[in-house]
């Protein structure tokens, strides 16, 4: 009876303690977030990126930099580093769950996280995973990247919704020459899942080269429309797919070709 007593109470303990541990851990803060605004937030452990995206007198502009940062209470404070002195950003966290995150500017004037005036300088993210949209039809996708200063791939391919992939490969590729494979179809649906968390509709080309960084070349072809981006530094939403797209040609059986060609249209 004494025993069946303790062990009861070893169970209630463990229970206690899982429990206890679950309900204390806290909302994960580092992650790509998708703001309103058209900026994004990208926060690692140590450092925040800041990309935006805007218009003014007809020109489009985006900026992506990089800042320290401190959450200090319920406040989330963005350190500008300035030559003489730092500049403080403070954003009360009004809310942080696993999806969604609301920031209200405590500042006067800042618009280090939105370029645009914000109503009740209150700002809202939606975690990358949260902007799935199952609305796109996917005509096909054309990549390319060149070499570095470094062992990066050059290559371009072109991935059609047939799952029939035309590839070129040139130095530092997983194969040079010419060669052609068929998407298997986990492989396939994993590039649509991507593609569904990129924010397509509102992606905005940097333009941003650096001869010592690859080139990226992106081209997506879905509802109707061209997205085109060409730059050393792809927007943050798009990482996850540039990461699948350059190690997609290990992940197929690549056949050899005749040459052909693969074109962006723009």
């Amino acid at each position: 009876m004494q025993y069946s007593i303790f062990m009861k109470l070893i169970v209630l303990f463990i229970c206690f303690l899982t429990f206890g541990s679950a309900y204390s851990q806290k909302p994960d803060l580092t992650k790509l977030w998708v703001g309103d605004a058209n900026n994004y937030l990208k926060v690692d452990s140590d450092a925040v990126g800041v990309e935006l995206f805007w218009q003014y007198q007809g020109k489009k502009y985006a900026s992506s930099l990089g800042y320290k940062y401190a959450v200090i209470g319920d406040t989330l404070r963005i350190i500008e580093q300035g030559s003489n002195n730092n500049t403080n950003h403070d954003y009360l966290i009004e809310t942080l769950t696993n999806d969604k995150l609301k920031l209200n500017s405590l500042n006067t004037y800042s618009r280090i996280l939105a370029f645009t005036e914000i109503e009740n300088k209150v700002l809202t993210f939606r975690s990358q995973q949260n902007v799935y949209t199952d609305t796109i039809n996917f005509e096909k996708l054309i990549f390319r990247s060149t070499t570095c200063y470094g062992m990066c791939p050059a290559m371009t391919f072109q991935i059609d919704n047939k799952k029939k992939m035309k590839f070129s490969g040139d130095r530092f590729a997983v194969k040079q020459g010419f060669y052609t494979a068929v998407l298997p179809g986990q492989l396939y649906t994993e590039l649509l899942k991507v593609l569904a968390i990129s924010d397509l509709d509102k992606l905005e080309n940097h333009g941003n080269l650096n001869e010592d960084l690859s080139t990226y070349t992106l081209e997506v072809h879905y509802n109707n429309k061209v997205k085109f981006i060409k730059s050393a530094v792809l927007p943050f939403v798009t990482l996850q797919l540039r990461n699948l797209l350059l190690d997609l040609p290990d992940r197929v059986t690549l056949k050899k070709a005749e040459r052909m060609e693969i074109s962006f249209s723009q």
